[in-house]
């Protein structure tokens, strides 16, 4: 499901609010501005990120993970490359024989399952969700600041 009907699911938004933010949203785009709905809820004031990340991990199934003290690897990066991990916002956490794990900003099930699709199927492939602005200073990190805002 998309995130607004998770979060109206979940009683987080009203139809209105979802309805009001999805306008916003596609006249942003139309302006040549991608702004993600999660954040655009929180400016709107709707809810508070941390009240989506809770949603986000009940409704995916998927732990919390703080990234403060995690520098991400190049070698490991390279797993997605760069323009793939900038554009959906990943940072990979560990990779080895039996499984990989990835920390995304904002889940969407299309890249998790594209994420799986792209091991072999023998290979566990785990999820944790991050904050976006733990999962952005990894990515300046290991990015150029320039390549990254592009992605904003």
């Amino acid at each position: 499901k998309p995130l607004g009907e998770i979060l109206v699911d979940l009683g987080i938004l009203t139809p209105d609010q979802l309805r009001k933010a999805l306008e916003k949203q596609g006249q942003m785009a139309k302006m040549g501005i991608r702004h993600p709905l999660g954040k655009l809820l929180v400016t709107m004031g709707y809810t508070h990120y941390e009240t989506l990340r809770e949603a986000f991990s009940k409704h995916f199934n998927m732990p919390m993970i703080s990234l403060r003290t995690f520098f991400p690897s190049p070698f490991l990066q390279r797993t997605v490359g760069q323009a793939y991990a900038l554009r959906h916002r990943i940072v990979v956490l560990e990779n080895d024989s039996a499984k990989i794990r990835f920390a995304l900003a904002e889940p969407k099930q299309s890249i998790m399952d594209e994420l799986r699709r792209a091991f072999p199927p023998r290979k566990r492939v785990e999820f944790y969700l991050a904050s976006p602005g733990e999962i952005d200073s990894c990515l300046k990190q290991k990015f150029d600041p320039f390549a990254l805002s592009h992605y904003r």
